[in-house]
């Protein structure tokens, strides 16, 4: 029974690293299309369909490429969905929460 706390840990990490939401920093570029984003590094692959919210706002995309952010940043968004999830461009970040919705069949 002392091994059970160790496996249940395992367990909730192993969860959280495959489908658990991401949390960071949201940016934005004037050249993006709407319903495609940058995203970071090891976040999701190229052609992930993902859903990136703020509180009850939330957009679904396409990601069209994998990109070297900032630290902390997680997507860059076009002009529209970062407005879309209430961001104001003067600021230029947001936080959000970035979940892999599907992976694109092989």
């Amino acid at each position: 029974m002392r091994w059970l706390p160790c496996v249940l840990a395992l367990l909730l990490l192993s969860a959280a690293e495959a489908g658990g939401p991401k949390r960071g920093k949201a940016s934005w570029y004037t050249a993006g299309r709407p319903g495609r984003c940058a995203v970071r590094h090891g976040i999701a692959k190229r052609g992930d369909r993902i859903t990136v919210s703020r509180g009850r706002r939330r957009v679904s995309l396409v990601t069209c490429c994998q990109a070297r952010l900032r630290r902390g940043r997680l997507v860059d968004l076009s002009l529209r969905d970062f407005r879309r999830l209430g961001g104001l461009p003067s600021r230029g970040l947001i936080d959000v929460r970035v979940r892999i919705q599907r992976r694109p069949r092989r």
